[in-house]
């Protein structure tokens, strides 16, 4: 026998016995459907293989597409094997605000493994400040804005404002920051938050909050705004009618004075000293003012201004024993 063809037949045997088997080499395709939103912030990933009995399946995935077509650097989770069926899912959860990530499903079997095409998911800004925040005396009012839930059907435990006069980046459960929750959402809305009785001449630090079970989302910025020298009643200075009184801002304090303290006017005593009452006052009381306006004594109706850092009182009725003078 020539000693090519002893050469040939020795080669093809060696192949036969080296060469991966029939099965090892099985062709399969792999797909991947798109993303489905399941919850705020998390999402199902479903692929399919073209054929059954498969070793593993699962997604890998990346911020990265270069990393993710490389195989390099990138995370995978692992898809429970389907019985009877080419489907398989896994849930993804802890997605970030204007986060884009790229997916693609594999399957191995023996020493083959398949990978579907990339596909991505971006989770928008669903909760954001909106509009110019206001104020009415002691209150903030600000406004916030969800979107993105409804179209895809999607509930929200909780949303509105928190805020804090200390913290330059409040969130929720932290320390010296209150929260402002208007209960629970399926819809896109814009929304706004009253928040009453804040201390005067103090910034507040806020931001919009979206919550989704134990995940919280918050707008990505941060607003702030001073509530500034303004009145409120923390007390009274009993039944007083038909006096005048005037708010000097420069000097923080706010004055009232003469008027009756009774329903019989010219019958009692009337205040003759200002009462006065500041903002920061720790008594939250007002109090009697040192001054003392002996020629009117016990005028009521006077009229009041201003002028620098003094108070001008005019007019009005007073009495004079049993007399009534304008």
């Amino acid at each position: 026998m020539p000693i090519r063809l002893l050469l040939a037949i020795f080669l093809a045997g060696t192949w036969s016995c080296l060469k991966p088997t029939l099965e090892d080499l099985d062709f399969f395709t792999v797909s991947m459907e798109p993303p489905v939103a399941s919850a705020i912030g998390k999402i199902t990933l479903k692929g399919n293989f073209s054929t059954l009995n498969v070793d593993a399946c699962g997604f890998y995935y990346s911020s990265n597409i270069t990393a993710l077509l490389n195989n390099s650097n990138v995370d995978s989770l692992q898809s429970t094997l389907p019985l009877n069926t080419s489907t398989f899912a896994s849930d993804f959860s802890n997605l970030y605000q204007g986060q884009t990530l790229f997916f693609r499903s594999f399957a191995r079997k023996g020493k083959r493994t398949v990978y579907s095409d990339v596909v991505s998911y971006t989770l928008g800004q669903i909760v954001a400040l909106t509009g110019y925040p206001g104020r009415s005396n002691d209150t903030l009012i600000v406004l916030g804005q969800i979107t993105g839930i409804k179209e895809q059907g999607l509930q929200a435990d909780g949303y509105g404002h928190v805020y804090s006069s200390v913290s330059r980046d409040p969130r929720v459960g932290l320390e010296n920051c209150n929260v402002k929750d208007l209960g629970a959402l399926n819809d896109d809305l814009i929304y706004r938050s009253v928040i009453p009785g804040l201390p005067l001449n103090t910034r507040y630090y806020f931001r919009a909050f979206l919550k989704a079970g134990t995940d919280y989302y918050y707008s990505a910025t941060i607003d702030s705004f001073l509530i500034e020298d303004g009145w409120k009643q923390v007390s009274g200075i009993g039944p007083y009618r038909g006096g005048a009184g005037v708010g000097v801002d420069n000097i923080g304090k706010a004055f009232v004075g003469f008027g009756c303290n009774s329903n019989s006017c010219y019958q009692n005593a009337l205040p003759d000293n200002f009462y006065n009452f500041s903002p920061d006052s720790t008594t939250g009381n007002w109090e009697a003012g040192p001054v003392t306006f002996n020629p009117i004594l016990k005028s009521t109706d006077a009229a009041m201004f201003i002028i620098g850092d003094t108070i001008y009182v005019f007019g009005g009725e007073g009495q004079v024993g049993n007399n009534v003078q304008i």
